[in-house]
């Protein structure tokens, strides 16, 4: 490993300048205009005023060289107290022009105002029960050099999608088999219940709620959106929590990410953003509403995901999996993994998060936004985060505790045992973990200090960082509960790979427990890569009988 300057790494989206993505307008305009909107007046599926009527119309305006590939507006005005239910009888025409879907404009809704938990109204509900072997939506790519239209910047808001025997929505030209769904560029998808009933607190599941396969046109994608704040193509961040979407109770992954192609000029998955989302609990955000799989999987040639801000938990599967794309950027920041909104416990049936194969660059850390005192990825059946096959992780700003397994786990599974000039090859490298010897408060001080030795390859430098924990691992190793983000030192290992280091810390807790992780560069990765070790010894506080003034 060479001797390098540990960088700081940005553990959010970096923010754009705004541009327009889907231009939509409130009024009906004429067929030679740039935009127009159809209203859905009727739960008929089919005929005058049903949403099968109303996307044939959208369809109709896809012209080679024209101007019709403006976005054009789906409204609801159903007579009557809702919900209203749909019921196709079956597959809905396949949008090939940007569509905006507005289930918030039925009378009687109203979009959720809630940070935590939502208060939102919906009033238009798909139920596929009736349609046969099919997705609800299905989003056409285009036809590459035709010049005509493609829906792959439409927008689906306010809308229950639920029964459909494949996805909730599918996008990409590709066919994809019953139950696995084909996601493609632009797409916002934002306040809709994937999978439950109206109230988003009962399961009537999709055979997957989202995915997404190759590229169609041959270049990079264009960012796919899922969740509450947005990147949209280049556009503006939108916090706003009406946005959240409840992805619960469906029959597979709640969302899958994957390209069919490794070339990264012509089918590289890219730029998807999913956050603040409810995956695998119901609307409050307090009790389980299983998906059967996943939570989020981001699977072969996937770059530059970013998954930040979600509750992803209570799924029968891992809570989030990356695996087989030697892409780097995929960043998994902020999430509650494995925990409720308020820090229940509402465990994976899996991992908290997998990292495996050929994964590279893939970011773990920081505390989830509404639960600050619990570790972020918990009481999950497996690891807090497995990394196996040759995977590349950085996860050193981990909060990770009290899940079945380690809390950062380099496979095989277990604590790792250390080794002379750390010459392995494996997941993160298999990074020898830091030791702690000592950590005491100073006496007549203010301060503490934290000693350790870190065994790894010669005539490097590593980053250690310190965490505290209430409780160790089985075994004695480590946990990551509560990081210590400022609490961190630098270390040169010597010719023959020894090093040792020497903290001096804030105030230390008398009673809780020490633990560290050492970071790197990676020697292997195709392009610069941080890695992490598994978490060192945890070390109790003020149980140093030897250094209590550290190496003196």
């Amino acid at each position: 490993m060479n001797a390098a300057r540990i960088r700081l790494v940005f553990l959010r989206p970096a923010r754009r300048a705004p541009r327009v993505l889907v231009a939509a307008v409130a009024a009906t305009l004429s067929t030679s205009a740039l935009a127009n909107t159809y209203t859905v007046s009727t739960t008929a599926d089919s005929g005058t005023g049903s949403l099968r009527q109303a996307i044939l119309d959208a369809n109709a305006q896809q012209s080679t060289g024209g101007t019709q590939c403006a976005g054009h507006t789906i409204t609801f005005a159903i007579p009557g107290s809702g919900p209203h239910t749909i019921r196709p009888l079956s597959p809905l025409p396949k949008i090939n022009i940007p569509i905006a879907f507005e289930g918030y404009s039925q009378p009687g809704s109203s979009e959720n105002t809630a940070m935590t938990g939502s208060n939102a109204v919906i009033a238009i509900e798909l139920d596929g029960s009736l349609a046969g072997p099919t997705d609800a939506f299905v989003v056409g790519a285009g036809i590459p050099g035709s010049g005509l239209c493609s829906g792959n910047t439409s927008t689906f808001r306010g809308l229950v999608i639920n029964r459909f025997a494949g996805a909730a929505i599918s996008m990409g030209e590709e066919t994809c088999p019953v139950g696995q769904a084909c996601l493609s560029g632009g797409v916002l998808i934002q306040g809709n219940y994937i999978g439950t009933d109206v109230t988003g607190t009962q399961a009537l599941g999709n055979g997957v709620a989202l995915a997404r396969p190759a590229l169609v046109f041959g270049t990079s994608s264009r960012v796919n959106i899922v969740g509450d704040q947005i990147v949209a193509n280049g556009g503006p961040m939108d916090p706003r929590p009406q946005s959240r979407n409840v992805i619960a109770g469906n029959g597979a992954d709640a969302i899958r990410i994957f390209s069919t192609s490794a070339d990264p000029n012509t089918g590289l998955s890219q730029g998807h953003v999913v956050r603040n989302n409810y995956i695998g609990l119901d609307a409050t955000g307090a009790a389980a509403l299983p998906n059967a799989g996943r939570g989020v999987t981001v699977d072969a040639n996937s770059s530059n995901v970013q998954i930040v801000d979600n509750l992803i938990s209570a799924n029968t599967g891992d809570g989030v999996a990356v695996l087989d794309s030697p892409f780097p950027g995929t960043s998994l920041v902020g999430n509650g993994i494995g925990i409720g909104i308020a820090g229940q416990p509402f465990g994976n049936g899996g991992h908290g998060v997998l990292v495996a194969n050929l994964a590279t660059g893939v970011t773990v850390g920081a505390r989830f936004l509404y639960a600050p005192t619990a570790a972020a990825i918990a009481n999950n059946a497996g690891a807090g985060v497995f990394v196996d096959g040759f995977a590349i992780v950085d996860a050193g700003n981990l909060s990770s505790a009290h899940n079945g397994g380690l809390a950062l786990d380099l496979a095989p599974a277990g604590v790792n045992t250390n080794d002379d000039g750390d010459p392995d090859t494996g997941p993160n490298e298999l990074l020898n973990r830091p030791t702690i010897i000592a950590a005491a408060p100073d006496v007549g001080s203010t301060t503490g200090h934290i000693d350790g030795l870190l065994e790894a390859v010669p005539n490097s430098t590593y980053e250690i960082r310190f965490f505290l924990d209430d409780t160790c691992d089985a075994g004695g190793s480590g946990g990551g509960q509560t990081p210590m983000p400022t609490t961190f030192v630098n270390v040169t290992t010597d010719a023959l790979g020894h090093g040792s280091f020497v903290k001096i810390t804030p105030f230390l807790p008398a009673g809780r427990y020490i633990t560290a992780v050492a970071r790197g560069f990676s020697t292997t990765a195709p392009v610069p890569a941080l890695i992490t070790s598994e978490f060192s010894n945890c070390r109790l506080i003020g149980d140093d009988l030897i250094f209590a003034n550290g190496f003196d």
